[in-house]
């Protein structure tokens, strides 16, 4: 069974390669995991967010990072799921249960009424779903 641990400044060149390795997004062909390296120490210093990582035999098999939103229909902050992975070796063994219950308990924990996932993957969905969540219907956006 992988630990699940708040991701340290050390686990960012381990954590990114493992992230790289996400489906292709049409809406975003050329993601620059450069500028997402930018965001790993502030998140794993808590600011705006979170990240946790699962573990085994020292290498990182997965990843959840939480982002927090300030808002007034909630009084205060709600958590989004903003990426998830686990390696495809490691499918299969339980770590995508892990690092969502885990990320339920963060919320839980930071006072978040709420835990959404906007776009969930084929294969992410029934993971999510299997964990409780339910479809709230569709989301918007503009690249900016």
């Amino acid at each position: 069974m992988a630990t699940i641990r708040k991701a340290t400044p050390a686990d960012e060149a381990k954590t990114i390669a493992l992230l790289k390795q996400f489906p292709p997004d049409p809406e975003l062909p050329n993601v620059n995991w450069g500028d997402g390296a930018k965001a790993f120490v502030p998140l794993t210093e808590g600011r705006g967010g979170c990240i946790f990582v699962a573990e085994e035999d020292g290498g990182i098999v997965g990843v959840i990072t939480l982002g927090y939103s300030y808002v007034l229909r909630f009084g205060g902050i709600y958590a989004m799921i903003e990426e998830f992975i686990v390696s495809e070796k490691m499918r299969g063994k339980g770590i995508a249960n892990q690092l969502i219950q885990t990320a339920m308990e963060e919320a839980r924990r930071m006072g978040c009424p709420e835990l959404q996932v906007n776009g969930p993957s084929p294969l992410g969905k029934p993971v999510y779903l299997r964990n409780g969540f339910h479809e709230a219907g569709l989301h918007m956006k503009i690249r900016l």
